[in-house]
C-alpha cells in the first residue's frame, strides 16, 4: 500500500547541537524537469528557500493536454519516468495545479517536518485519480514526474553517527555498511533517548535522519530506524 502523509503541524523539536544555528538559505536549492510517460505534460521545477525558513516549489513553462485536474506532490521515492501509477511510497500532497504557465506552491510546515532540510524528497509528482478502468490496479496515476537535483549545503556537518553497542533500552539490532550504522531495528522496551545516546546523537538528530516516520519521538518495537545521513 502507498502511504499518504499530509503536511504536519509544527513539531516543536528541541534544538540539536549538530545543526548549524540559523542557517541562511537563499534562492533555488533544487531543480528538475517534468517528464511525462505520455508526452502530454512538461515544465521546469525549482525548489526555493524562503526568508521565513520554509520552501516554495516553483513550476514554470508548464504545459499539459491531459484531461482532468492535477495535484502536485513531493515523493521520497526516486523518480521513474515510465511510471504510470504512484508507487509504494511516502508522499506529501501540496495542492491543485492550475493551467497557468508559472505556479508557486508554498510548502508550509516543511521547516518542522524535515528540520529545515527537505532534500530527502527525490521527486516532484503531478498526480490525478486513476480512471475507472485502471482504478483496481492504480488508485492514483502519475501525469508527470521530475527528479530533483539538490544544491543545499550540509546543514548538520557535525552529525557523526557511531554505534557504541547494545544496552538496556537500546538493545535493537544494527546493520553495518562499510563500517557505519545503516539501519537499526527497534527492540521491545527501547526508548528513543537511549537509542540516540547509543549512536552518539540527539533525539532531534534521530528524527532528522527519519523524516518520513511517525512524527512522535517514541520508539515502536519492530520498526526500522535510519541512523545514516547518506541514507536519509
Amino acid at each position: 500500500m502507498r502511504t499518504y502523509v499530509p503536511p504536519l503541524a509544527a513539531l516543536q523539536a528541541p534544538p540539536s547541537a549538530s545543526a548549524i544555528p540559523n542557517p541562511v538559505l537563499k534562492g533555488v536549492v533544487a531543480t528538475g524537469e517534468l517528464v511525462s510517460h505520455d508526452g502530454k505534460t512538461s515544465g521546469h521545477i525549482a525548489v526555493a528557500a524562503r526568508d521565513d525558513g520554509n520552501f516554495d516549489v516553483r513550476m514554470s513553462d508548464f504545459r499539459t493536454s491531459r484531461a482532468g485536474s492535477l495535484d502536485l506532490a513531493l515523493s521520497a521515492t526516486p523518480s521513474n519516468s515510465t511510471a504510470k501509477c504512484v508507487a509504494e511510497t511516502i508522499y506529501f500532497s501540496w495542492g491543485s495545479v492550475s493551467s497557468a504557465s508559472y505556479q508557486t506552491f508554498f510548502l508550509e510546515g516543511v521547516t518542522d517536518l524535515t528540520r529545515g532540510d527537505p532534500s530527502f524528497f527525490h521527486t516532484v509528482l503531478l498526480t490525478q485519480p486513476a480512471t475507472v478502468a485502471d482504478a483496481d490496479a492504480c488508485g492514483l496515476s502519475v501525469a508527470a514526474g521530475a527528479s530533483l537535483t539538490w544544491t543545499m549545503p550540509d546543514l548538520r556537518p557535525n552529525l557523526h553517527v557511531t554505534d557504541s553497542g547494545s544496552r538496556k533500552w537500546a538493545a535493537g539490532k544494527v546493520r553495518m555498511d562499510d563500517g557505519k550504522p545503516a539501519s537499526y531495528v527497534v527492540a521491545a522496551n527501547d526508548v528513543m533517548t537511549v537509542i540516540a545516546e547509543r549512536f552518539g546523537i540527539t533525539v532531534d538528530d534521530l528524527m532528522y535522519l527519519n523524516p518520513t516516520r511517525d512524527s512522535a519521538p517514541m520508539a515502536h518495537a519492530g520498526e526500522t530506524l535510519n541512523p545514516s545521513k547518506s541514507l536519509r
